[in-house]
């Protein structure tokens, strides 16, 4: 608990990346290269829960925009993000401190790709209840997310994730993926309306299981400005564990996720100016509960790139995992 609260406070989101990919005629993976940027992300969550059709619930949590600086060199990169000092108007209508945290993570190989993210949220507020504060309902969720991408000789998913490569020629790729997923949602006092007012209900709900969504990216370059795409849907198995108002029911039951990428800038190999938006909407269904949940963030960063000197090198070849990345 404290080693997740310290992570709450001072490191609300982190990026962890290792890169293998080598550089090629159609883009650059600079590994011999430092990379420095500033990041500003918003990020938005929702969670809808319905039983029996009807709705129970539909929230965002209370979180705050992130700032942040990035350093990438030697092979590996880490994105360290912190909470914004502005409170939003939100967060002061409710008067309850922020409690959440995001970490990813990624390994980057020729054509695989390893994506892992981490979110926990407490203190939604409910949009169709006049900001009611469920103070207590947290959201946990875990993601592994690896990835196989067809066209990796000519294709860098690392511009599409953290801009830490430069596609030099236009190339796209097909990919397939899949997630393991295990998301929980919780709260020992959550009202209903069926209930005498005033009184409050357990409700616990668990969703574990894979999803496979293929899908195609490609990355547009012209005079160093770029552009990339990405586009996937799929569908796969969710095993549901749910308690609500004296109800428990378990099964297996299908789940689908649409998501989709898209970036835009200018990379000239110095310099780095560029956005990047993500969107995924998840929707699960369960015997008791039905689920619907969307994630999708921004991502504004300003970079400067340079070739990194021959004592950083020298370290590089000696440290032996950094020698593959």
């Amino acid at each position: 608990m404290r080693l997740r609260l310290f992570f709450t406070l001072i490191f609300c989101g982190t990026f962890f990346t290792l890169f293998a990919q080598q550089s090629s005629e159609y883009f650059e993976a600079g590994p011999d290269y430092v990379f420095f940027k500033a990041l500003y992300s918003p990020r938005y969550l929702s969670a809808t829960l319905s039983q029996n059709g009807n709705e129970i619930f539909d929230g965002i949590p209370l979180r705050r925009d992130l700032v942040g600086v990035g350093l990438y060199g030697l092979g590996i990169g880490l994105e360290v993000y912190f909470p914004s000092p502005v409170q939003n108007q939100m967060e002061k209508a409710v008067g309850q401190k922020i409690d959440f945290t995001d970490m990813q993570g990624a390994i980057f190989l020729k054509k695989f790709t390893l994506e892992y993210s981490y979110q926990f949220h407490r203190g939604w507020v409910d949009k169709s209840e006049a900001n009611q504060l469920y103070s207590n309902l947290f959201l946990q969720q875990t993601r592994i997310m690896p990835m196989y991408i067809f066209n990796g000789d000519k294709f860098t998913w690392k511009m599409m994730v953290n801009q830490s490569s430069r596609q030099i020629k236009s190339a796209g790729s097909f990919i397939i993926g899949s997630e393991i997923k295990f998301l929980k949602m919780k709260d020992d006092q959550f009202p209903n309306s069926s209930l005498i007012f005033g009184e409050t209900n357990q409700l616990v709900a668990d969703w574990n299981g894979v999803i496979i969504w293929p899908g195609y990216a490609h990355n547009f370059v012209k005079n160093n400005f770029y552009l990339s795409v990405g586009a996937f849907a799929g569908g796969g198995l969710m095993s549901t564990d749910a308690f609500y108002i004296d109800q428990q029911n378990k099964g297996t039951d299908m789940a689908y996720a649409v998501k989709w990428r898209a970036g835009i800038g200018y990379n000239d190999g110095t310099w780095l100016i560029g956005a990047l938006f993500q969107s995924q909407h998840n929707f699960m269904n369960g015997s008791l509960l039905d689920m619907q949940f969307d994630n999708q963030l921004a991502k504004f960063s300003v970079g400067y790139r340079f070739e990194a000197g021959p004592k950083l090198k020298k370290l590089r070849s000696k440290i032996p995992i950094l020698k593959t990345f």
